[in-house]
């Protein structure tokens, strides 16, 4: 009993998971990211202050990440289907690739069906 009373106990080394190792890497990024940004806004703020004390006047902003332009300006769901049984309302005919009157926003307020050549030049096809 006397030997088992002085050898040290014997630590458990518990083995990480792959999910452990992953949260301490990403605490370890977040700290690292942090640290960087503090050291680049001190440096900014000293560039703003040298600005500011030769009478120009600065300000920092920062900006959130944002939605795509797209999604900002509400863009329409389903635009840019085209119904491949219904002619063109300009033309009054059908192409191949399908086409409508948004192939002719080019021509301005006098939209025409196109001719033979502008079909050939847009790739389209009578059928």
């Amino acid at each position: 009993m006397a030997d088992e009373a002085k050898t040290p106990p014997k630590l458990e080394v518990k083995k990480m998971t792959v999910l452990e190792q992953l949260k301490k890497l990403d605490e370890q990024r977040t700290k690292l990211i942090e640290d960087a940004k503090a050291a680049a806004m001190k440096k900014v703020q000293e560039g703003i202050d040298d600005l500011t004390a030769i009478g120009f006047l600065c300000k920092l902003v920062e900006i959130k990440d944002e939605e795509p332009s797209a999604r900002k300006r509400g863009a329409r769901e389903g635009a840019g289907q085209v119904d491949p049984n219904k002619p063109c309302s300009v033309c009054n005919f059908l192409t191949s690739p399908n086409h409508d009157a948004r192939k002719h926003r080019a021509q301005g307020d006098n939209k025409k069906p196109f001719t033979a050549k502008d079909l050939e030049q847009f790739g389209l096809k009578k059928v």
